[in-house]
């Protein structure tokens, strides 16, 4: 069976036919997957969906592999945030 695929998409680049056939359109829930999705949409401003997938293992790496708990940590400590601000609003945030 012929998989079909839209024509908005660059049927040549690889990582473009994966999205395509494996995640655009289909529900995933998974927190980790939705991070991932905020940060990429954010950061494709301007830019072609093509680009930010062909640039998402950088991004992988530079968000901690989409770990959002990861992500916030680092944040906290390298802006200051002191100890008892981390563990009175981390939690709220989980």
């Amino acid at each position: 069976m012929k998989l079909s695929r839209c024509s908005w998409g660059n049927s040549k680049n690889l990582l473009y036919q994966k999205y395509h056939d494996k995640e655009w359109g289909k529900l995933n829930l998974d927190s980790t997957y939705l991070y991932e999705m905020l940060v990429l949409e954010s950061f494709q401003s301007g830019l072609s969906w093509e680009t930010i997938l062909n640039k998402r293992g950088n991004f992988r790496k530079a968000f901690a592999n989409f770990d959002y708990h990861k992500v916030l940590a680092e944040l906290c400590l390298s802006s200051g945030l002191n100890r008892w601000y981390f563990f009175q609003v981390y939690p709220k945030l989980s």
